[in-house]
């Protein structure tokens, strides 16, 4: 790439090593995702994720170790959705996962 990626670029990598179960190249977008951003909690739980997808329950395991030594917290996901009923344009629905 002519430009040095982001992080989210890594993070879409990586989602898509996930879905065409490319997963010795999504480790290499998870290394390079923790020397970015080794406090965010979030990737580490992408790691996990990647690994759990493929079976590697050890590696699962060493990763949750991981955070909860660093003392890591995942903070929840949240949507957010606004409807337009009726021409009112006020109803609202949340989620948080």
């Amino acid at each position: 790439m002519p430009v040095q990626p982001s992080v989210s670029v890594f993070g879409a990598f990586l989602h898509g090593c996930g879905l065409h179960s490319r997963f010795e190249l999504g480790e290499v977008a998870m290394k390079r995702m923790l020397e970015l951003h080794p406090d965010e909690a979030c990737y580490y739980v992408l790691m996990s994720n990647l690994y759990a997808s493929d079976g590697r329950w050890g590696q699962v395991k060493q990763v949750r170790e991981m955070i909860k030594q660093r003392g890591l917290n995942k903070v929840p996901g949240c949507s957010s959705l606004e409807m337009d009923i009726n021409n009112d344009i006020h109803a609202k629905l949340a989620a948080s996962y």
